[in-house]
Order: C-alpha cells, then sequence, then structure tokens
C-alpha cells in the first residue's frame, strides 16, 4: 500500500528489467509512484519509459544529475543527486520552469563536476565524501578498503570544479 519508487540501474545492478518487464511491474504494482532511471543515457531512458509506461508515474533521474535538462525536456521530474550537489542541481530545477536557456546555462556550469565525480561509483562516493567534509558535514574526508583513495590530482580538480558550486 506504500508508495514505492523502483530503481531503474541495469549497469550498475546487473538487473536485466527490460521495458516490457518494467511496464508490467507498474501494471501489476499500482503503488509505484516513481522510477528513478540511473544509467548514463537517463535522458534517452526517460523518453523510453515515457513512451512505454502506460499509466502516470514520476520519472526521475540519477546519476547525479548528468542529464538533468535533458531528462527535464523529455518528461523528466527532476533527479536524485548526491546531497553536494543537491542544492546546484534544485536551483537548476526551479529555473527551468521558468527559464530553460538560463537552466541550461547553470546545469553547464556544474556539470563538468557531475561528469568528474561519476567516473564511476567509488569515484563518486571517494569525492561526496571530500565535497561533504569540505563543508564541514563530514569529519573525516576519506573512504574504507579497499577503495583506494582520491589521489593529489583528483583532489584538486574536485577542488577547483567545486567552486562552480
Amino acid at each position: 500500500r506504500l508508495p514505492v519508487i523502483v530503481q531503474f540501474a541495469p549497469a550498475e545492478t546487473g538487473a536485466t528489467l527490460d521495458l516490457p518487464g518494467l511496464r508490467d511491474l507498474v501494471r501489476q504494482r499500482p503503488n509505484i509512484s516513481a522510477i528513478k532511471i540511473d544509467s548514463g543515457q537517463s535522458a534517452e531512458a526517460v523518453e523510453v519509459v515515457r513512451r512505454g509506461v502506460d499509466r502516470s508515474v514520476s520519472l526521475i533521474i540519477g546519476y547525479q544529475g548528468i542529464q538533468l535538462v535533458e531528462a527535464l525536456e523529455r518528461g523528466a521530474a527532476g533527479c536524485m543527486p548526491t546531497v553536494s550537489v543537491a542544492s546546484a542541481l534544485r536551483d537548476v530545477l526551479c529555473t527551468f520552469a521558468n527559464d530553460r536557456q538560463e537552466a541550461a546555462r547553470r546545469h553547464a556550469e556544474i556539470r563538468p563536476l557531475l561528469e568528474f565525480m561519476m567516473q564511476s561509483i567509488e569515484m563518486m562516493v571517494a569525492c561526496e565524501k571530500r565535497l561533504l567534509h569540505r563543508a564541514g558535514l563530514l569529519a573525516y574526508p576519506g573512504t574504507r578498503m579497499p577503495q583506494a583513495p582520491l589521489s593529489e590530482e583528483q583532489v584538486f580538480t574536485l577542488s577547483k570544479l567545486a567552486e562552480a558550486l
């Protein structure tokens, strides 16, 4: 009876839920209220899912919102990023409703940071911890083994890109 969000992340999870399977799942479970699409091709996936799912569900993207503006243009309702970039992407989302060009410009300013962070899930976690430490929200910026720490060059690049926030 509770609202459910289905996470569609085939590359990360190894799950083989295809569009017909997703359509069937939505038909069988009326409590599915949203589908979160985690893909490097989020905008395209939003369009495909929107056409294939025959009842109204919200579509949100993950993948750090790299394709947020493109996904909004294709029918997404928003995105679910990590904490460190949430306010910047909220700004893009709120701006999109009134001025798509300005939203695209603002998104372009932070997109290099998003792309840098999403080189891999491990990189995203390491960058997120660094950014949260920088903001005073974490006491320690490191990650646990077996994940390798960010190199000095990566920390420098992350710091420069984060200035866009």
